[in-house]
């Protein structure tokens, strides 16, 4: 009974105590009011390359009966708004409500965080556009699923009973072989202008994902700092850099390239 009066979130603290001075004693609670509503601000790491903030606020949300209200922002990979909005009757009849939730863009951040959906789409697509029983998914979408962080895969039980190498034992949690350089900002035939993630030199050879597209090279031959000043190699994270390129980009698209052993 406790757990459940503190589990209404109604209350900052809730407490007992027993009144009488023989059996049958009384049990009484004192339950300390606490704010109707909240604020909340979060930070989510789930790789090295996918970082996530979040934003709560609820209105009447720590009442007991009432209206309430709650918006949920995510900002990073697929962004969204989640709206939630309900009632509880004092009188006992049934509670109700409605949520509503928004993606906030369609460009490539989507295609990044949502990527096995994507490549399975991609497949299907192709599937469909010529069918056959021995049909095989295009070498770029095979080659993708092991591009991106990853566990190792496997079949599990799509042939059957797995007998060998049923178990799949990791040296790490993720495979990571490939690294984000860049995300770009913009390109206007003659220049590719990105926001820096990790470190890169002229002449590295980057593939870019697009929504839509599979991915393509894109050869470092010249860059230039902020300053404008031409430079051999890209240091400083979150820097802006402009790359020579006649390459037609669209915003929100991520450089990446292979690591090196």
């Amino acid at each position: 009974l406790l757990n459940s009066i503190y589990g209404t979130n109604a209350f900052e603290s809730v407490t007992y105590h027993l009144e009488g001075n023989s059996e049958p004693y009384t049990l009484v609670f004192d339950c300390q009011k606490g704010q109707t509503n909240d604020l909340a601000i979060g930070l989510r790491a789930d790789t090295d390359e996918t970082v996530s903030v979040a934003l709560h606020y609820g209105l009447g949300t720590r009442r007991l009966t009432g209206m309430r209200l709650s918006a949920d922002l995510k900002l990073g990979t697929s962004p969204n708004l989640t709206v939630d909005w309900g009632t509880k009757s004092r009188i006992g009849l049934p509670s109700y409500g409605i949520v509503g939730r928004l993606g906030l863009t369609s460009t490539v951040l989507g295609w990044v965080g949502d990527t096995h959906e994507q490549l399975f789409n991609a497949a299907i697509d192709g599937y469909l556009k010529h069918p056959a029983a021995d049909y095989v998914p295009e070498p770029w979408i095979l080659d993708e699923v092991r591009k991106i962080s990853y566990r190792d895969y496997c079949t599990g039980f799509y042939f059957g009973a797995p007998e060998k190498d049923a178990h799949i034992y990791y040296d790490g949690i993720y495979i990571r072989n490939w690294d984000v350089i860049a995300n770009v900002l913009s390109s206007d035939g003659e220049f590719v202008t990105v926001t820096q993630r990790n470190r890169f030199f002229k002449g590295d050879v980057l593939e870019v994902m697009s929504p839509g597209t599979p991915p393509f090279e894109l050869t470092v031959t010249e860059m230039f700092n902020e300053a404008g000043e031409e430079v051999d190699v890209a240091p400083n994270p979150m820097a802006t850099i402009r790359i020579r390129s006649d390459l037609q980009i669209p915003t929100g698209s991520v450089l990446r390239m292979q690591k090196q052993n």
